[in-house]
């Protein structure tokens, strides 16, 4: 166990002994948010908003390399009232009991104690919105971060407590709020280490893969523990035939959709891998892939290729051409691709900006055809036809159907929760 960040201490430690004695003292220590003021803490949130696009901050090359962009309107002050105001039908109730809808019933939110955030390796923007939930609910936050991201929240927190300048009346809040994270790195093989952490948390906040989080989730825990579980999902897209009527609607589309495409690089779960166009439409898809193509031609790509989605792309490319009906068209190295299909399928992903187009006879076709684990379906469809779209897909287990070019905003919901309503615990009299 290797402790990355801690109010007390300003250097990382790999003494064991000494690292879970501060953990220890984390866990029992009283919670610094627990009297804290929501509106303060929601007025700090804006101030290291607008801390992070000053001149001030001197890591702003972090959020450039690691797509932590969308954190930083995230916690401006009317997003964070809009998010506690979705949670909570009176988030003051975080601060003081009041009557709820029935006039016999007075609810106080307090906070569960300590969240525990078994955070994925690929986007770390969900790291930061998972622990500023934690934080708005008044919980004590341990992020236990992967490998990929070592040292990059323990600079970023460690920057906040020596370099931001807070208005005086939030120094206070803002210590609090540092003194309420702690970040931890544990490897993989350490199950000694995991399950400490897991027996004496409160809440367990789990965001990865099938293997991770079944890992995760079979760690020993209280009886009282919450677990807040992010799985692995897949997300994909919708034309209808009535949408698109012109080449022009075609190539807004096309933009929007590649927007979708290359945020995260494909790596976020709300990622499209799969543009399924209803059959019928004024355009076909060996059209619509050139459109596409010209739209993905048009974006520059920042990050490399990593060596295994690259192979597995590269075998994919070959046994997909194989087939008869098939088209690939790709980029010279590889760095986009799109897989067109006359048959209609719904295709693992493949990453590496890649996407696989193909057409469905009908709604149903799709519905039947859906992976289990769809989390979110990309809609670019008339206003008229999206409620019954909705209603039939949703039956499937789908959470979110957003419209094409906002697929990747993280937004409460997430994966069908509303994640600060199992933060909190309600006190009732």
């Amino acid at each position: 166990m290797e402790i990355l960040y801690s109010y007390l201490k300003n250097n990382n430690s790999r003494d064991l002994s000494k690292n879970i004695q501060i953990t220890n003292k984390f866990y029992k220590k009283k919670n610094p948010l627990y009297n804290e003021k929501i509106e303060n803490i929601i007025d700090t949130f804006d101030e290291i908003s607008k801390y992070w696009i000053s001149e001030d901050f001197k890591s702003k090359h972090l959020f450039i390399e690691n797509s932590l962009g969308f954190i930083i309107p995230w916690l401006k002050k009317k997003n964070s009232i809009e998010v506690l105001n979705l949670n909570f039908v009176n988030y003051k109730q975080l601060d003081n009991p009041s009557i709820y809808l029935d006039p016999k019933i007075t609810l106080f939110a307090k906070p569960q104690g300590t969240a525990l955030h078994w955070l994925a390796g690929n986007v770390p923007v969900i790291s930061l919105i998972s622990l500023f939930q934690g934080l708005l609910t008044k919980n004590k936050n341990i992020i236990k971060v992967s490998k990929s991201f070592i040292n990059l929240f323990s600079t970023i927190f460690y920057d906040l407590k020596k370099n931001f300048k807070i208005k005086k009346k939030l120094k206070k809040t803002l210590k609090n709020i540092l003194e309420s994270i702690l970040v931890i790195y544990i490897d993989h093989n350490d199950t000694a280490g995991m399950e400490y952490l897991s027996l004496n948390s409160d809440i367990r906040v789990v965001w990865g893969g099938s293997v991770a989080v079944k890992k995760v989730s079979g760690l020993k825990k209280k009886i009282s523990c919450k677990d807040i579980i992010f799985g692995p999902k897949v997300s994909l897209a919708y034309i209808s035939k009535k949408k698109i009527k012109t080449e022009k609607d075609l190539k807004i589309f096309s933009d929007l959709f590649v927007n979708d495409v290359f945020n995260f690089d494909q790596l976020g779960c709300n990622s499209p891998h799969n543009l399924i166009v209803e059959k019928g439409t004024k355009f076909s898809l060996g059209k619509i892939s050139k459109i596409i193509a010209k739209s993905f031609k048009e974006r520059k790509i920042n990050s490399e290729t990593d060596p295994v989605n690259k192979y597995n792309l590269l075998v994919k490319n070959f046994t997909y051409s194989l087939e008869k009906k098939n088209f690939i068209i790709s980029a010279k190295n590889y760095e986009w691709n799109i897989f067109l299909n006359k048959n209609f399928k719904i295709h693992e992903p493949v990453y590496n900006r890649s996407i696989f187009l193909s057409s469905a006879k009908s709604l149903k076709n799709l519905c039947e055809a859906l992976p289990e684990n769809t989390q979110s379906i990309g809609l670019y469809v008339l206003n008229s036809e999206k409620p019954l779209i909705v209603s039939k897909l949703s039956e499937k287990g789908v959470d979110r159907f957003p419209s094409i070019g906002s697929m990747s905003i993280y937004s409460n919901p997430w994966d069908g929760y509303l994640p600060m309503q199992n933060m909190i615990r309600w006190i009732s009299y």
